[in-house]
């Protein structure tokens, strides 16, 4: 039924195809696991904290976007990064103090590799091991 400007119809059918882009990445990166695990007691005071997410993220986004702490502040480390970016290994400068209860807070701060940002803070806690105890008895501080 296509004819020309003189009402000449085309001489044979005519067709082609195309392909669209794909829709945006809209979806927010989530926290999918993490160790050590909520309420963990007896966690080894050599441990590291990891945090696994369903996507990868931007690296650049972590700092100051996951804060590892115990009652007297934050715990000094550095930050790793495995499975092409999507788990984030937080591995303390020193020992985690012993018998103490640590907290991890992943903000809304850590971001995909596309902008997408967390909706909502994680949060857990564990607690660390006892002081090892030597001869059968606690050691004791002499003045």
């Amino acid at each position: 039924g296509v004819t020309d400007t003189a009402g000449n119809p085309f001489p044979e059918e005519f067709s082609w195809s195309f392909t669209t882009e794909a829709a945006p990445d809209v979806t927010p990166p989530v926290v999918i696991s993490k160790s050590p695990s909520e309420n963990a007691p007896g966690v080894p005071v050599s441990s590291s904290v990891s945090v696994t997410f369903s996507e990868p993220i931007d690296t650049s986004t972590i700092a100051g976007s996951i804060i590892v702490s115990n009652p007297d502040g934050p715990v000094p480390g550095v930050f790793f990064f495995t499975d092409d970016n999507a788990t984030v290994i937080f591995d303390p400068t020193a020992n985690f103090a012993y018998s103490t209860s640590h907290s991890v807070l992943v903000t809304p701060g850590v971001q995909d590799t596309v902008g997408n940002n967390m909706i909502e803070d994680v949060f857990w806690n564990f607690t660390t091991t006892t002081a090892p105890v030597r001869d059968g008895r606690a050691l004791k501080a002499y003045r």
